[in-house]
């Protein structure tokens, strides 16, 4: 039977440093507002540095010769690995951080989002309200035919062409409705309810990545949105009509410094990256020395000449 190319070691050390650089790639992501390339270049390079340097630890504790000298640099690449675990501390313990306010957040989030939701509403109320108006105001001008008939004119009416003033108020009152409520409204209203729904579900439960991206892009939509209604309303002015456009303001809960604010790490953050750097440096612990280095590095530096010598075979 084939053994494997890697030992437990190895692959729990590659395992923890994926994890570890995940939680990285994460944490900048959110402090980033959603920039991916930065976001997976910072923790790639976090990620690459920290696998090499334990690279490095495993192949000189497998020297064969220059005992003393491999033991020193043992200790360097050592220190190096924690100072480099110590600078990436804090883009590590970032999500951590904003994971304390995900309550604040889940509430606000989802308050935004029925604000969006409500300006469909509003929409509809809109529209219907106008439909109403317009068609109380070509009832008006009907009874006032005879007494003004300028203005019985104005709303589209005409007296010469013979159609039914009943007819005539039915069929203009049914243009403005399908002008308010046409084939690109009804697509926008189904896409946008959709992105809504969809959004609230993410907000259900505490997942950062989604919920920034909500957050992020949620003033983007409402604004799209909210100009396409108002071309909807100005799009299907009747004659006549003295209506305003649509519009509707939203007062956003403000979020993004919740994401973006750096905190010093919690203990959780500290506690969960020290036991990932540990199982980053498994496969350096558990490599086995070469045969001929059966002296302990520390004895190296005791000054017993013969360990010395044998430190340098």
């Amino acid at each position: 039977m084939n053994r494997s190319k890697f030992s437990w070691g190895e692959v729990i050390g590659i395992f923890a440093t994926l994890a570890f650089g995940f939680i990285c790639y994460m944490s900048m992501y959110i402090k980033t507002l959603g920039n991916f390339e930065t976001s997976l270049t910072i923790a790639f390079a976090i990620s690459l540095v920290l696998w090499f340097l334990t690279f490095l630890l495993v192949r000189m504790k497998k020297a064969s010769r220059n005992f003393k000298r491999w033991c020193i640099g043992q200790g360097i690449v050592l220190l190096m690995f924690v100072i480099t675990a110590f600078i990436a501390l804090p883009i590590f313990s970032h999500i951590f951080a904003v994971s304390r306010h995900k309550t604040e957040i889940l509430q606000k989030t989802n308050a935004n989002i029925s604000q969006v939701k409500n300006m469909f509403d509003a929409y509809r109320l809109y529209s219907e309200n106008r439909i109403k108006n317009y068609t109380d105001n070509l009832e008006t001008a009907i009874r006032g035919k005879n007494a003004n008939l300028a203005e019985y004119a104005r709303w589209g009416f005409d007296a010469s062409n013979g159609i039914p003033d009943e007819e005539r108020k039915a069929s203009l009152a049914s243009e403005l409705q399908t002008g308010l409520f046409d084939l690109g409204y009804t697509e926008l209203n189904a896409s946008a309810r959709e992105w809504l729904s969809d959004a609230k579900y993410h907000c259900t439960g505490w997942n950062p990545l989604p919920i920034m991206d909500i957050i992020y892009s949620i003033e983007k939509q409402e604004n799209e949105w909210k100009q396409q209604l108002s071309a909807f309303s100005v799009k299907a002015k009747m004659q006549g009509e003295n209506s305003k456009p649509f519009d509707y303001t939203i007062s956003f809960e403000d979020l993004t410094s919740l994401f973006k604010t750096v905190s010093f790490p919690s203990a959780t953050a500290i506690l969960t990256a020290l036991a990932a750097c540990l199982l980053m440096l498994i496969p350096w612990m558990v490599t086995e020395k070469h045969p001929r280095n059966n002296v302990p590095c520390l004895k190296l530096f005791s000054g017993d000449k013969r360990d010395e010598a044998e430190g340098r075979l």
